[in-house]
């Protein structure tokens, strides 16, 4: 696959990066400053979402009543989109309202390289604000591009004078299988960047019920002076990271040698999880989390979940056992499960097919 470098004048997002949550702020940039690769998927970062998956809404946006949980969930699924998981995105565009889970479910489906499931979400997604926006700086974007490909979806822009999302998906494709020019692959990425940035403004605001300014034309060294400073205060609250006191020449030795031990890592320890056949409680340990193991009763596969960040020793996943429970049903082949109650908004993987969905928040989503 062919990767093109960011020109040394582009930016990755128009937003003023320093207006959003730290949290936000640093997942955003672990993409850089650039604009993105055609593929993401292909380009996954794995500590940015081992970081995203750390984080619950409070901590992502510093707000303790979001205006809209839905539309909050929204943006953790296109920064998962961002970070280069589509199948996390789909996850969590489930809990999304539509039209924005429609739209969401188009975009994950497309960075899947799956199209016909990609026009299918798209053509649920009649009109939108940020709509005419896109066809916009699509059409600036192109410019006076005389390929083929390019010249004829600016055609269809001007004629209609709306975003055309299924012809945006047949130039992906066709940029994916490396049949555009260099510089028609590079228009491509710069829109699609902005159709993530259009999206993601949208429903940040949404969610929190605050605005949030682009910035303002500005020369390249005030652009590289913002993305610097954006650098700055990400890592100054990224997290995981609490602030160290200075250390004086009265510091005891012993004191010190404490203050640069490790941390102990997540994960360790035994987890609770039960064979679906014999209904036998089992211990593993934490470290098999996704992965196959036996049931030492009636040697039964079946696949740990992932579980996020939970503490050693306590029951999670699917099939949990806890007294605290509540039934739910896999969205892909229908097996119910009890799981404990305090998992809900939490995303778990089925252990007969291996889907991942999210366990229902409210009460009235799931019996108890």
């Amino acid at each position: 696959m062919r990767v093109l470098a960011a020109a040394p004048g582009d930016n990755m997002l128009n937003i003023d990066l320093s207006q959003l949550p730290p949290e936000i702020n640093a997942l955003l940039l672990r993409r850089g400053t650039g604009v993105p690769p055609l593929h993401w998927s292909g380009h996954a970062i794995r500590a940015g979402r081992d970081a995203l998956e750390l984080l619950d809404d409070d901590s992502l946006f510093h707000h303790k009543e979001l205006a809209d949980e839905g539309m909050a969930g929204a943006i953790r699924a296109l920064l998962y989109l961002w970070l280069g998981y589509p199948d996390d995105c789909l996850m969590y565009a489930q809990s999304v309202p539509d039209p924005h889970q429609a739209f969401l479910t188009g975009l994950a489906a497309r960075h899947n390289g799956q199209t016909d499931e990609a026009k299918t979400g798209f053509q649920k997604f009649d009109d939108h604000p940020i709509l005419k926006p896109l066809a916009d700086f699509a059409l600036k974007a192109i410019g006076k591009s005389a390929s083929r490909p390019i010249s004829r979806f600016k055609g269809m822009l001007e004629m209609g004078g709306v975003w055309e999302p299924f012809l945006f998906i047949d130039l992906y494709e066709q940029a994916r299988a490396e049949k555009l020019t260099q510089r028609d692959e590079e228009i491509v990425r710069q829109i699609q960047c902005m159709e993530f940035e259009l999206m993601f403004r949208h429903c940040f605001e949404a969610a929190t019920g605050r605005k949030i300014q682009v910035q303002s034309a500005a020369s390249a060294t005030d652009q590289e002076a913002r993305r610097a400073m954006s650098r700055r205060l990400a890592k100054r609250h990224r997290p995981g990271r609490a602030p160290q006191a200075p250390k004086s020449a009265e510091t005891p030795k012993a004191e010190l040698a404490t203050q640069s031990e490790p941390k102990p890592t997540l994960g360790g320890g035994k987890i609770t999880v039960i064979c679906p056949t014999c209904r036998k409680a089992l211990k593993v340990p934490a470290a098999s989390r996704g992965k196959v193991e036996r049931c030492g009763n009636c040697r039964t596969a079946l696949k740990v979940p992932t579980g996020g960040s939970d503490g050693a020793n306590e029951p999670s996943g699917l099939n949990a056992s806890t007294d605290q429970t509540i039934s739910v049903a896999c969205p892909k082949c229908a097996s119910t499960f009890r799981v404990p109650q305090s998992i809900r908004g939490k995303a778990e993987k089925c252990v007969h097919c291996g889907a991942k969905f999210l366990i229902p928040k409210k009460q009235a989503a799931a019996a108890g």
